[in-house]
């Protein structure tokens, strides 16, 4: 496990990010539709923002953006363009708000407690409530598949921590990520021992997955970065489709934007026919 001398940096990074996004509630300009949706299991209130692609035919893969107000626009932007130019597949787009100022990222996003961050520790109850509430909900709504090889994940920061805990620990929901920024630092680096584990078990893993991290983004997060992206890159594993990049002159912030529209061009790039 990597050291994480001074994980300060980052935290502040992580509690500014919680501030932009809770200002960011004007919601998407390109959604087809926003409707409210209240989760029983978590005792809260969303707001699903759903983009449908305008000629599809059957059922279409489904991508899930956690802080939907703000991560919502980058990836269907990217999805038309590449709709456009032919090389990206259709796809659905569920972009996955918190309701008003309800914004329970802190808790939902994280795996485990940490004493520095109030209210952590939730993500196994998040992906309750993404598999028992919300998939059954989108899947009578949307014309998707039910195949998890047909689902994505994409997150940034928290969310892309989110998104790395649903990869290792709740590998049935999904078969597609976008992990932006990932905050691997958090709880001690636990994000690698779950890639141990993994790693200890069959080296079959037909899985897609984009990671990324802004260049200037300091040492925690770009040491954290480049220890699990060397580590991915060194198993061998059979059917991994692996892609990253540092994207160049940016900070946590100032990243994401091309984080996830890189993600929706390379998870939604259409197979090439033999």
């Amino acid at each position: 496990m990597p050291p994480f001398p001074n994980p300060r940096c980052p935290l502040a990074l992580g509690l500014a990010l919680v501030a932009v996004l809770t200002l960011a509630g004007c919601g998407p300009t390109t959604a087809q539709e926003s409707e409210p949706f209240h989760s029983t299991l978590l005792e809260r209130d969303f707001i699903l923002h759903s983009y449908v692609p305008a000629e599809h035919g059957g059922e279409l893969p489904v991508v899930l953006v956690l802080d939907g107000n703000s991560m919502f626009d980058p990836v269907v932007e990217a999805l038309e363009q590449g709709l456009a130019r032919g090389e990206l597949e259709p796809a659905v787009v569920i972009g996955i708000a918190y309701a008003g100022s309800q914004n329970a990222r802190n808790t939902d996003f994280t795996p485990v407690p940490d004493d520095r961050i109030p209210d952590s520790g939730g993500a196994s109850q998040y992906f309750d409530f993404v598999e028992q509430e919300l998939l059954p909900h989108l899947e009578s709504r949307f014309p998707i598949s039910r195949s998890k090889e047909d689902r994505a994940l994409f997150g940034h920061s928290f969310g892309g921590l989110a998104g790395a805990y649903a990869l290792f620990e709740r590998p049935e929901l999904f078969g597609r990520y976008g992990l932006a920024s990932p905050s691997l630092w958090y709880g001690d680096g636990i994000t690698y021992s779950w890639e141990e584990t993994r790693a200890a078990g069959s080296r079959e893993w037909p899985v897609t997955i984009w990671m990324s991290t802004g260049a200037w983004e300091g040492a925690e997060m770009a040491g954290g970065f480049e220890f699990l992206d060397t580590k991915l890159r060194s198993r061998n594993y059979t059917g991994l489709r692996y892609e990253s990049a540092l994207i160049p002159a940016q900070g946590h912030l100032g990243s994401f934007t091309e984080s996830l529209q890189r993600a929706t061009e390379f998870v939604l790039k259409k197979e090439e026919q033999p």
